[in-house]
């Protein structure tokens, strides 16, 4: 096991000490699906028993990537979504420094949803829905404070386009050399 894969029970106890003091811990759940950090869903209870479901990202630190920029980054892009209406995990918790979380990382509320990766069986409908929603998101202003933290997305979206195939890491993924 590495050792992210594994969110110690005195890191979690701090986290929901911060986020909802008189919390408990019900479970933590490794979950599928990240690249280049690992992802908990946390499960516990508020003092008057509502549920509550946090997600806590750790950026795996190699090379000379600062990870801390990454979590401030991606902190505040889950802040600018949210303050504009756009459905995605609520910003809770910055830790840019690895203080709470033993490496950067950010904790948000959890936001139900499925990875899909086959067609849809109404395509058009779907198609529709995303286009909405991108356009929703490509209409938020971005003044300079915004664009002083959002990387520049072609570069962003294409850079595994530079080599003959997907890295081996997205080809391990299901559906990754499709996708």
């Amino acid at each position: 096991m590495r050792p992210l894969d594994s969110l110690p029970n005195e890191t979690v106890q701090t986290i929901l000490h911060k986020i909802a003091p008189g919390s408990h811990l019900q479970s933590v759940e490794l979950l599928a699906g990240s690249f280049s950090n690992h992802t908990h869903l946390v499960e516990a209870s508020l003092p008057g028993g509502q549920p509550l479901k946090l997600v806590v990202r750790r950026y795996q630190v190699y090379g000379n990537y600062d990870r801390g920029e990454k979590a401030r980054r991606e902190f505040k892009a889950f802040e600018l979504i949210h303050n504009h209406g756009i459905p995605g995990p609520e910003a809770l918790l910055l830790d840019d420094t690895g203080e709470f979380l033993g490496v950067p990382g950010i904790v948000t509320r959890f936001v139900p949803g499925a990875l899909r990766l086959d067609a849809p069986d109404e395509p058009l409908p779907w198609a529709r829905s995303l286009a909405v929603m991108l356009a929703k998101i490509h209409a938020i202003p971005l003044d300079e404070h915004a664009r002083s933290f959002l990387l520049e997305a072609n570069s962003e979206a294409t850079w595994f386009l530079q080599g003959d195939a997907a890295p081996k890491f997205m080809q391990k993924f299901p559906g990754g050399t499709r996708l």
